[in-house]
């Protein structure tokens, strides 16, 4: 019985001891995110027994996980390698538009060029470029740090609505005024009625400019058909008289009176009134009535 029994022990050692030998030992692979282990996957024929999760890295994508320094692609694997997750870091470029706009961020990769992105835009005032740390920054780098661009911007300088002042020979101006209105018809009494209301408005000076401009001293929307009817030619003598006949067509009735025998200062007042028409225009056209006499002499002695 003592011998039955000793040899059912040694059996049963011998039983354990093979299911120990057959039994294969779990086998696991490290798994490394940022420099630490955070997890022990196990092996099933050199293979992973699960999908492994996308890790997470601040300011950072995930590219791919490494074996020994070179990307895992499924190779075989050993119990104890190591996959650890490779990022790729990622920077913030603020793009700050100083227009009101709010602010627009833009995420790039590392040693990524950065892209420009349209210019913005602010009425009233020109763009100059996207500045870093108040130098202008150039679109063919790559960063290695967030950064912030700032636009900014000039004052776009308004183009002045003074004319530009010409040096002119009124005497000579005086002479061509006078014969150009007698080619146009006018009595000699009408020339000097028109020239004595032209000495009081510009003196002569085509380019003349108190708040209204020329000969006449067009003002606001006349003077913007002036320059409209003349184009780059709207400070000469001959097109600001030709602009002054365009509107008097519109005075049918003052135009036959300057053609007519009527005294200059009858004409002179008649012009003052219904096309000059200044403030206070009773006393002003009556004080320039009463000085168109030397006008009139200067056209009867030939425009001399």
């Amino acid at each position: 019985m003592k011998k039955t029994i000793i040899i059912l022990l040694s059996a049963l050692v011998l039983i354990i001891t093979g299911l120990f030998i057959f039994i294969k030992k779990p086998e696991y692979v490290n798994i490394i995110v940022n420099g630490e282990v955070v997890k022990k996957v196990l092996l099933d024929g050199n293979q992973l027994t699960t999908k492994l999760d996308t890790p997470i890295k601040e300011n950072a994508v995930f590219k791919n996980w490494n074996l020994d320094g070179e990307e895992y692609l499924n190779q075989e694997l050993n119990d104890g390698d190591n996959l650890e997750a490779v990022f790729i870091n990622t920077y913030t470029v603020t793009y700050k538009f100083n227009n009101g706009s709010e602010d627009q961020q833009e995420i790039f990769y590392e040693d990524e060029l950065i892209k420009k992105i349209d210019d913005p835009t602010k009425s009233g005032y020109k763009f100059l470029g996207w500045y870093l740390n108040d130098e202008k920054f150039t679109f063919d780098k790559v960063i290695n740090e967030d950064i912030t661009l700032e636009a900014k911007y000039e004052v776009i300088k308004k183009k002045s609505s003074t004319p530009k002042k010409v040096k002119v020979n009124t005497s000579s101006n005086k002479s061509t005024i006078c014969n150009t209105l007698k080619s146009y018809g006018f009595s000699n009494s009408g020339v000097a009625a028109i020239m004595t209301n032209m000495s009081y408005e510009s003196g002569f000076n085509q380019t003349s400019y108190n708040g209204c401009y020329g000969l006449i001293q067009w003002c606001g929307g006349r003077y913007t058909k002036l320059k409209k009817y003349c184009g780059s030619s709207y400070n000469s003598v001959t097109c600001q008289i030709k602009f002054m006949m365009s509107e008097l067509k519109g005075y049918s009735s003052l135009l036959s009176s300057l053609k007519s025998s009527q005294s200059a200062s009858t004409l002179t007042n008649k012009f003052c009134l219904n096309y000059e028409r200044p403030a206070n225009a009773k006393k002003t056209c009556s004080k320039r009535a009463s000085n168109s006499t030397k006008f009139y002499n200067y056209v009867n002695n030939g425009c001399k």
